[in-house]
């Protein structure tokens, strides 16, 4: 199922843009910081109506 998102994503589009980013380009912890910060000020302020994600979803969580 595809689906739009929904504020319990942030915390998995934080840990998937550290692992991916780790894994394939050796970023290192300050990408993590960063890229925290910025989904955090995304919830603090963005506009969820324009500021869209897709979200593919498999049986209980979304798809890795």
């Amino acid at each position: 199922m595809i689906r739009t998102f929904v504020e319990k994503d942030l915390q998995y589009v934080i840990e998937a843009h550290i692992r991916i980013y780790r894994d394939e380009y050796n970023y290192d912890h300050s990408f993590a910081e960063f890229i925290a910060h910025a989904v955090q000020e995304f919830e603090r302020s963005g506009n969820y109506a324009r500021e869209m994600g897709a979200y593919s979803e498999r049986g209980t969580g979304v798809m890795q």
